[in-house]
């Protein structure tokens, strides 16, 4: 019994397929201006989180649960604070034969 336990213990959990296999049906790289003086000062940073989102799901076509945000881009927004996002960001948003948009920050 013992044995049976530690034989599965030492298994490694099945990784979740990524997107290595999908094919990239369109590709694109968008400069979405953020516009931070329209919102409160202390919100500004998680508010253009939110922008992005919404400018994908415009642009791309797809729904708000559909569309992932790389972490580089929550970075480079919170890189000076809460209360001073940038005043717009380049993106290069990805998306995948089902419906699923990936975005990241632009490397220039």
């Amino acid at each position: 019994m013992s044995e049976d336990k530690k034989e599965k213990k030492e298994e490694k959990p099945k990784e979740k397929p990524g997107r290595e296999g999908m094919e990239v049906n369109v590709e694109r790289i968008y400069t979405i201006p953020l516009h931070p003086e329209r919102d409160p000062r202390w919100r500004r940073s998680e508010l253009a989180i939110f922008h992005i989102r919404d400018y994908l799901v415009r642009h791309m076509k797809a729904r708000p649960d559909e569309v992932h945000l790389d972490s580089s881009i929550n970075e480079h927004v919170f890189s000076r604070g809460a209360r001073k996002p940038p005043r717009h960001i380049r993106v290069r948003a990805m998306k995948f034969e089902d419906g699923i948009v990936e975005a990241e920050l632009k490397q220039e």
